[in-house]
């Protein structure tokens, strides 16, 4: 790792438009519909950190969470993981709502230099972000794949319902910090 920032990702370029689209039309899950659509126009939309912060942060309560989710981000970037990006679902896309938690799934990469037990390092973040509107959890993309995959459906899978267990049918975010 050189700590050099990577580059912008090529497909986030050509997925912006797609979410632009999605977020001034209430976040359907497809576009145009289900026929229609490819992972470049459904669920879960692309877009950067600062985009997401700027739609959905607005409002004390809101600011108050992105300020919360910006210091786990933060603690995980200090300790021993790179954050790669974020799936978010739940209240927090619903803009006229004030959301009682901020729901994220975050992928992960152990950073090379790992000087302390990376498991106790999320529990303490983990714990800390609940108390502060955080509900995030955690996957990392450098081990068993299936892990990923298998947290990436079940969290999508979660997303998409209410608190009731009733199925809702709309988009959920991938988040890529800038």
């Amino acid at each position: 790792m050189t700590g050099r920032k990577p580059a912008p990702s090529p497909f986030l370029a050509q997925s912006t438009p797609w979410f632009e689209t999605a977020f001034s039309t209430g976040l359907p899950a497809f576009q145009p519909d289900v026929q229609g659509s490819n992972p470049l126009n459904s669920t879960p939309y692309l877009l950067s950190l600062a985009r997401f912060r700027a739609l959905y942060g607005q409002g004390p309560d809101r600011a108050a969470k992105f300020d919360s989710l910006a210091e786990v981000l933060q603690a995980l970037g200090r300790g021993s993981a790179e954050v790669v990006a974020l799936l978010v679902g739940g209240s927090v896309l619903e803009p006229s709502r004030v959301p009682k938690d901020l729901d994220c799934l975050i992928y992960y990469r152990a950073k090379a230099q790992v000087a302390l037990d990376l498991g106790k390092l999320l529990s303490r973040i983990s714990t800390v972000a609940r108390t502060n509107g955080i509900d995030a959890r955690f996957a990392p993309l450098d081990g068993d794949p299936l892990v990923a995959i298998k947290l990436t459906a079940y969290f999508t899978s979660l997303y998409g319902m209410t608190r009731t267990g009733d199925h809702k049918v709309t988009g959920h975010l991938l988040v890529v910090p800038d």
